[in-house]
């Protein structure tokens, strides 16, 4: 029987990430399946990437510069 390949994804620990944050449910931010809203999900990902990018201790841009978000695309896997 052949071993099947690990990707990297699979080889990837919390550790290899620059950041590690967390946020906060509220019961009206997902469905009765407890699944997170769309939109709450997108503006989860804005909240920890200006986290990332406005870090205090290791800013990766400059505090007084700006940038715009031209396209914010999501895809969802219905799964099953």
């Amino acid at each position: 029987m052949e071993k099947a390949e690990t990707t990297a994804l699979e080889q990837t620990t919390i550790d290899d990430f620059p950041l590690r944050t967390y946020e906060k449910l509220r019961y009206v931010d997902t469905d009765r399946q407890g699944h997170v809203n769309n939109a709450v999900f997108a503006s989860m990902l804005e909240t920890d990437r200006v986290e990332l990018l406005y870090n205090p201790d290791r800013p990766l841009i400059d505090p007084e510069g700006s940038f715009v978000i031209v396209d914010d695309h999501l895809s969802v896997n219905g799964g099953a």
